[in-house]
């Protein structure tokens, strides 16, 4: 499968998993060794339905997309691909991975071949197939995201700032939480290992009542997922090592975001058990008022309170420890040899070239703790070697880039040209 050089070496990881997986449930629904999901059934030409095993391919098809669409919204979030770009790289490779499974598992129990799913005339997707894509819940969720992306990046322009910089205050969006839900709480199960959210009416006083609880408004988890996301996307590039590493978690933004409040201890509260009958006082109650008695054990379980505004003050404070970003060495004046003296301002290539390789680069050195120096260093190369490619002024030379990548952990042909 052929990537965009955009694309990091985890990020393509990410697609290549999703496509095993993916590919691994299509053998089992096959073979009958796995249930398949409930499914909203759509109709197929002549207005019959898909049969099962054709709708099994077309799930193949979807998550592996999803997946593919997930990692191009990361990069529109790095301020590198457009929102229109990046709808029309996912349509494209929607429509050439169609191609490349009715070739590869487009047959039945029986080994029948299914019917096209492409035009004889110009490839493209027919029509039957292309809404059936379209109202899936995996297209769904991809046009979500690539909402969010086109939001952002009209609120920002994103030719401005490094792949790390375009976005640097989220906070707002958690405050609007916080006047939308001010009382969503999220509570820790470590036994299932699950956070569910849940909602506390308000009593008269205008309070939280401690002994009811109801499951959350869906709109509020949806945007603690939209927030968190795109607080994670910016937290994998921060400073501080085990930030880093729990925001490049691949799981739920929302769940991620949730086990980084509890590993910090920001509105975290874990829940004591009691030894004694209270006469059916419910534990929270003890939690709200802070006096929990003497004789409770302390359980791994726990909440956090008042989700969207523990979110703004932790976000607040871990921006505060800035990003993994380090200016470039000063260029050197062509007229009179010193460095620093130059005022012109980068080609429009030659930005496009660095926001492309940073895209790429930077990245990776933040999950290794790495400065552009370091990376120098590791690779045996001049530091203004490394300078000069993530700003788009020099190209490498084989010598070059043969270490430069391999110490990224990268084939030479992936770091970008």
């Amino acid at each position: 499968m052929e990537y965009p050089e955009e694309f990091s070496s985890q990020g393509r990881a990410r697609v290549e998993a999703a496509r095993l997986k993916a590919g691994n449930d299509l053998e089992q629904y096959r073979n009958k060794t796995k249930a398949r999901p409930r499914r909203q059934h759509t109709s197929g030409p002549y207005g019959l339905r898909w049969t099962e095993e054709e709708e099994d391919l077309h799930e193949y098809v979807l998550r592996v997309a999803r997946a593919y669409g997930h990692e191009g919204c990361e990069i529109g979030l790095l301020g590198v691909w457009t929102a229109e770009r990046i709808r029309s790289e996912v349509v494209e490779f929607r429509r050439k991975f169609t191609i490349e499974a009715l070739s590869e598992k487009g047959y039945n129990k029986f080994g029948s071949r299914f019917p096209d799913m492409v035009s004889d005339w110009d490839g493209s997707l027919l029509p039957d197939v292309r809404r059936t894509f379209d109202e899936s819940i995996e297209w769904h969720q991809f046009e979500e995201e690539l909402l969010a992306v086109a939001e952002r990046q009209a609120a920002q322009n994103c030719d401005q700032g490094g792949p790390v910089g375009p976005i640097i205050d989220d906070r707002a969006k958690f405050l609007q939480g916080a006047v939308k839900h001010p009382n969503l709480f999220a509570h820790w199960d470590s036994l299932q290992k699950r956070w569910t959210y849940l909602d506390r009416p308000v009593d008269e006083q205008g309070k939280p009542d401690p002994y009811q609880s109801v499951l959350a408004d869906p709109e509020a988890v949806r945007l603690l997922k939209e927030a968190a996301r795109i607080a994670l996307s910016l937290l994998r590039h921060s400073r501080d090592p085990d930030t880093r590493a729990l925001a490049s978690t691949l799981r739920e933004p929302q769940h991620v975001w949730l086990d980084l409040m509890k590993a910090k201890e920001r509105g975290f509260q874990r829940v004591p058990q009691l030894t004694h009958w209270r006469g059916g006082k419910p534990m929270e109650a003890f939690m709200e008022s802070g006096a929990v008695p003497p004789d409770a054990r302390l359980t791994e379980n726990g909440v956090i309170h008042r989700v969207f505004l523990e979110s703004a003050n932790l976000w607040g404070d871990l921006t505060a420890l800035g990003f993994e970003t380090e200016a470039p060495a000063p260029a050197s004046n062509a007229k009179n040899g010193t460095a620093g003296g130059s005022n012109t301002t980068p080609d429009p290539e030659q930005a496009e070239r660095a926001r492309v390789r940073q895209a790429v680069v930077m990245p990776i050195l933040g999950k290794k703790n790495w400065t552009r120096s370091k990376w120098a260093t590791q690779a045996g190369v001049s530091k203004n070697s490394v300078y000069e490619y993530l700003d788009g002024r020099r190209s490498l030379s084989d010598a070059n880039r043969k270490p430069m990548a391999e110490v990224l952990d990268l084939n030479p042909k992936q770091l970008p040209k």
